[in-house]
């Protein structure tokens, strides 16, 4: 037998010998391990968040991460013997005397008050659990990632799911998943389409419309997810119109926790926009109900609406298309906050509309003030100069002690909201729907559909009466702008 040949024999009979070499695990096989390496290391991740916050004696906020832990491993030991736990042979056992000594609260410092402690450990909790959180849904991320190589398709798009709930904004697993960021937001393929599809309507030919009879103008009208929108202006300015009134409803669904394609309103809402004072009084003559004084009231208005009815209508001033783009999205988050939580509060209904007018648009000029009636045409401040300005303004108020008392907004009607009050509305909005937005939704839906008195509402989601609602937001204030 020549050399070569007794090379190969050899190899064939070395790797032949029983147990010397194991064929490669299939990846479906292999996924097992891989999941319970990944499971021991995100529960290890968790009990180190638990044995952080108590280390801070903050120990209701500790035991809920241990109990998070469980979820990760079962049999965790610390996790176990921190919850009162005692091992009895294979099984943990709850042992109520050893769950007595152990500490289930958390400890308040002197010098602090309740109110102050509890923001500060809930704030504390939500840290030392968001970096566990990022930590696993890396771990979960990298396990998607090991399955898509190996041809797991149904496993990986599990592990990236799970990765998402952890953390939103991990992009291996929002990408895995078919994501892509436009403008700071996660979206899928269909999501987009939907969205640029919403935003740009479609024009609509059903001429004579109602309004095109009784003004004897032609009127361009497109339709698009939400709306309907009816103009004088040229085709173009149409398509502005309809982008920004979209925009500012999938911002509104999203900020909501709502997919923007839900109907939030029934049916679309619809707005009619003119040119000038001329085309606004024959609107008024001819569609505005009333008598011959409370029509003249109106022309002297801008625009007019019902919020419950979906319907407004305006015009726009002469060379100034930024004003009348600005009413609309004023108006369209009327619309939203009336037809989502049945809310009709003044303060509420305006400080939403700066608050989205600011978003969409980076300005605002609109203000619902001031209006009243024939009858009681309320007077007052109006102006309070330029949104980017407001933070400056209010915490100067806030510094000199005059701003207003929320107690002295929160019932008065939308003709007597005076403009400094409307500010304050916008302000005390944002920092709760920016800084406590899961509870300040909760408060929404109470004074909303539930018709709980406001300050009630605040005392049972928050724990606050008006007046620490005005003290809370007022440190913000302070320290923040």
């Amino acid at each position: 037998m020549r050399p070569r040949s007794v090379l190969i024999a050899l190899a064939i009979l070395v790797f032949s010998l029983p147990g010397f070499a194991k064929q490669r695990k299939k990846p479906s096989e292999m996924f097992a391990d891989k999941e319970a390496a990944f499971l021991r290391a995100i529960a290890a991740r968790y009990v180190e968040a638990g044995e952080t916050l108590k280390k801070e004696k903050l120990s209701q906020y500790a035991r809920m991460i241990y109990e998070e832990v469980l979820t990760y491993q079962e049999n965790d030991r610390k996790a176990r013997k921190a919850l009162g736990y005692v091992r009895k042979g294979r099984e943990w056992v709850l042992d109520p005397d050893e769950a007595k000594k152990l500490p289930n609260s958390n400890s308040r410092p002197q010098g602090i008050s309740e109110q102050l402690f509890k923001e500060q450990a809930r704030r504390r909790y939500e840290e030392v659990k968001k970096n566990a959180d990022k930590y696993a849904a890396k771990k979960y991320a990298g396990l998607g990632k090991w399955c898509a190589k190996e041809g797991l398709d149904d496993q990986a798009r599990k592990a990236w799911e799970k990765a998402v709930v952890r953390d939103p904004e991990n992009a291996v697993a929002r990408k895995g998943l078919g994501y892509e960021k436009v403008n700071g937001e996660w979206l899928t393929e269909k999501q987009k389409r939907a969205r640029e599809e919403a935003k740009e309507g479609k024009l609509v030919n059903d001429s004579p419309s109602r309004y095109e009879a009784g003004l004897g103008i032609k009127l361009n009208k497109m339709e698009s997810a939400h709306f309907r929108i009816e103009t004088v202006y040229p085709v173009g300015v149409l398509k502005e119109f309809v982008k920004n009134c979209e925009t500012t409803y999938a911002y509104f669904m999203r900020d909501v926790g709502e997919l923007e394609t839900k109907d939030a309103f029934g049916r679309r809402a619809f707005f009619l926009v003119l040119d000038g004072v001329e085309q606004w009084h024959r609107y008024v003559d001819n569609y505005v109900g009333g008598d011959e004084r409370s029509k003249e009231f109106t022309k002297k208005c801008q625009g007019s609406a019902g919020d419950p009815n979906l319907n407004a209508a305006r015009y726009g001033e002469e060379g100034n298309l930024a004003s009348t783009i600005d009413g609309m999205v004023h108006r369209t988050t009327h619309f939203l906050v009336y037809h989502y939580w049945k809310i009709d509060h003044a303060w509420l209904k305006e400080g939403f509309a700066y608050y989205y007018t600011v978003k969409v648009l980076e300005s605002t000029h609109s203000h619902c003030v001031a209006l009243g009636d024939y009858n009681s045409p309320s007077g007052g401040m109006k102006d309070w100069g330029e949104s980017a300005n407001w933070r400056d303004l209010v915490k100067k108020e806030v510094l000199e002690a005059g701003d207003p008392d929320l107690r002295m907004i929160f019932k008065v009607r939308t003709k007597d909201l005076q403009y400094n009050q409307s500010v304050k509305a916008w302000s005390v909005i944002s920092w709760l729907f920016d800084k406590h937005r899961e509870k300040f939704l909760q408060w929404l839906k109470a004074v909303g559909h539930g018709q709980k008195d406001q300050e009630e509402a605040f005392q049972e989601v928050f724990g606050w009466t008006l007046e620490e609602v005005d003290n809370q937001w007022r440190e913000y204030v302070r320290e923040n702008y």
